[in-house]
């Protein structure tokens, strides 16, 4: 287990987990459960098949949501994404699985 002295954020901890890991492939599951387990085949299976190096997710398809999407969640996630693709020249989606190839 790795500990940080005080709390830095869920993104200094994913970068601090991400350079110990030591696996082939990395998921992200966090503590709310908020992403059904018994679906984490189904996003690694390009990267096991050699179809994709890197899969990214989208909890707005879930059809099976427990929670309930706030308009301005909605929004807030709709301009992230948008400045996200601008800063990286990707073409990322908040609307489903995105995989790159290589």
């Amino acid at each position: 287990m790795i500990h940080h002295s005080k709390n830095k954020g869920k993104t200094v901890a994913l970068k601090t987990e991400f350079r110990q890991t030591r696996g082939e492939i990395v998921i992200v599951q966090d503590a709310d459960l908020e992403y059904n387990s018994q679906e984490i085949f189904k996003v690694i299976y390009p990267i096991l098949e050699e179809k994709a190096d890197v899969v990214y997710c989208s909890r707005f398809l879930v059809r099976k949501a427990a929670r309930v999407l706030y308009f301005s969640h909605y929004l807030a996630n709709k301009f992230l994404t948008f400045l996200s693709n601008c800063m990286t020249n990707l073409n990322m989606t908040d609307k489903g699985i995105s995989i790159y190839q290589h």
